[in-house]
């Protein structure tokens, strides 16, 4: 189905104009994929626009060695540290401070960073993590996590000390995230959005660790995580019960590419539903996630499909089909 707002996909530029209802300019910027990863450009202090990898799933603004000088930020030399989802591996580095400017604007205040120093691994499994310092599995200059958070977690301390998304961290700021589908496509970033642009959205809010959405695929209805940054998706099921509620063709492991799978986001009459085909390997894959936890992940194949709204001054997240 085609948006009233395609055109602006062609947009190469930010483009500036008076959100209605706010006194805040609404702001778009480019959104672009490199090797099925989502990227943005931002800049910190006086650098180079450096290409940030986008992951919903994830906090905070996190960039790799050799990308910004002294001179871009302010040191606080306190260690920050953070674990990927695997539990096995992570990032450790220093937590420092600079003014961020993506395309046409400008965060207010000093954000938060994580200047990253070592790739750490749990001990014993080294051989599962032999990546150097430098070197990241999706390319770009680092990391831009826009992963929610629930606003009785989110202190006025940690807004203003912790290395988190960076629209959280300085004020409630909301945003229209479109990822293209492919390389040949372009995307965008709406930051401050009109009403009429929100208005296409069914909206509705997160769960109460403001990450998490209730989904149902089929009878089999779970919470699931929105996560750009993960190649597949992950369906939680621990029971023969479980499977025949999902009823989706599957190995036991993976539903059969080609599925349709038909995905229904939302609770009530505040539902939106999308369908895709399962793959075979890479973002369009979906595991079965063999476990009694009722959580799940939905992965890049989903943005590929819809574009998602937070609107953090309301804490409200929407979702509107492509």
């Amino acid at each position: 189905m085609k948006i009233v707002t395609t055109v602006l996909l062609l947009a190469a530029t930010p483009t500036l104009v008076l959100a209605k209802g706010s006194q805040q300019q609404r702001v778009e910027v480019p959104v672009y994929m490199q090797n099925n990863f989502a990227f943005v450009d931002i800049t910190v202090g006086n650098s180079a626009p450096l290409a940030m990898f986008i992951d919903t799933g994830a906090g905070g603004i996190r960039i790799h060695p050799g990308n910004i000088s002294d001179t871009d930020v302010q040191h606080t030399g306190i260690e920050n540290r953070i674990g990927y989802a695997d539990g096995k591996q992570g990032l450790i580095g220093e937590e420092v401070r600079g003014k961020v400017r993506m395309g046409g604007f400008t965060f207010p205040g000093i954000t938060g960073i994580q200047l990253i120093k070592h790739h750490f691994c749990k001990q014993g499994i080294d051989d599962q993590c032999k990546r150097g310092p430098e070197e990241s599995k999706h390319g770009g200059a680092g990391t831009i996590g826009l992963g929610s958070i629930d606003d009785q977690v989110l202190t006025k301390k940690m807004q203003k000390t912790d290395v988190l998304n960076p629209f959280l961290t300085n004020g409630k700021i909301s945003y229209i995230l479109n990822i293209p589908k492919d390389e040949s496509s372009k995307g965008y970033l709406i930051i401050h959005p009109t009403q009429a642009e929100k208005a296409r959205f069914t909206r509705f809010p997160l769960s109460k660790n403001g990450k998490s959405v209730p989904v149902c695929v089929n009878q089999l209805c779970y919470t699931a995580l929105l996560d750009s940054g993960a190649g597949g998706s992950n369906i939680p099921v621990a029971s023969r019960r479980e499977m025949k509620m999902l009823n989706l063709p599957n190995d036991g492991e993976h539903v059969t590419p080609g599925t349709v799978v038909p995905i229904s986001i939302g609770s009530g009459n505040q539902r939106v539903t999308v369908n895709y085909v399962a793959g075979e390997k890479g973002g369009k894959r979906v595991a079965l996630k063999d476990t009694d936890k009722a959580h799940g992940t939905f992965g890049i194949n989903l943005f590929h499909n819809m574009d998602v709204l937070y609107d953090m001054e309301y804490g409200y997240i929407g979702f509107a089909p492509k």
